[in-house]
């Protein structure tokens, strides 16, 4: 089933990536990031995605102890550098299809291969996610992982608001799946504004 879904969400993130390098962090930008926001937290992948960029930052809200911000840190490092390694991957094969698919004699079966290589590695970065959010709450006692769970959309919206940076926020709302060569753009826009 993750092999199926991985596609779409992957192309749906990589149109939603393209759509929002174009427009400016406005009013109404502002205002389709927070709906995204509140969607997101329905989809247990994507909520998995932004609980590992969050968690660490979490320590007041959480009553995370100093050693439990560390380990998570660790954690949120290391899916940082897994999921790039599959990035970079997905990247090579999604410009390999763009090359079968720009020539009107490709293989069906070269253009099949190509599309479930791309898929494959759009559903293990979501595996990742999950998996490490998994990893970091189960750092967390009975008791944070209650208050963690009891938290409204709203509430996790306004932590990211006011406890994370606008990059930290767009890592978390696109889940680790936006490439570092696009953060890396957006990172330049915002400091040529």
């Amino acid at each position: 089933m993750l092999g199926m879904v991985a596609p779409t969400f992957a192309q749906h993130e990589h149109k939603k990536a393209d759509e929002q390098q174009e427009a400016p962090a406005s009013g109404p930008a502002m205002m389709n990031m927070m709906q995204e926001h509140m969607t997101m937290m329905d989809d247990p992948l994507r909520r998995s995605a932004m609980l590992v960029h969050m968690l660490p930052t979490m320590q007041e809200s959480l009553g995370l102890s100093d050693d439990q911000v560390m380990r998570m840190n660790q954690s949120t490092q290391q899916f940082k550098e897994r999921n790039d390694t599959h990035q970079q991957q997905m990247k090579k094969a999604k410009e390999q299809l763009d090359e079968l698919l720009a020539s009107e004699d490709s293989p069906p079966d070269r253009v099949r291969s190509m599309l479930e290589e791309t898929a494959s590695h759009g559903a293990r970065m979501q595996a990742l996610a999950f998996e490490t959010a998994a990893e970091m709450k189960g750092m967390l006692s009975a008791e944070q992982r209650a208050k963690l769970s009891g938290m409204k959309p709203m509430q996790m919206h306004h932590h990211m608001m006011t406890n994370m940076t606008m990059m930290e926020m767009m890592q978390a709302m696109h889940g680790g799946m936006m490439s570092g060569e696009k953060m890396g753009m957006m990172k330049q826009g915002m400091m040529n504004k």
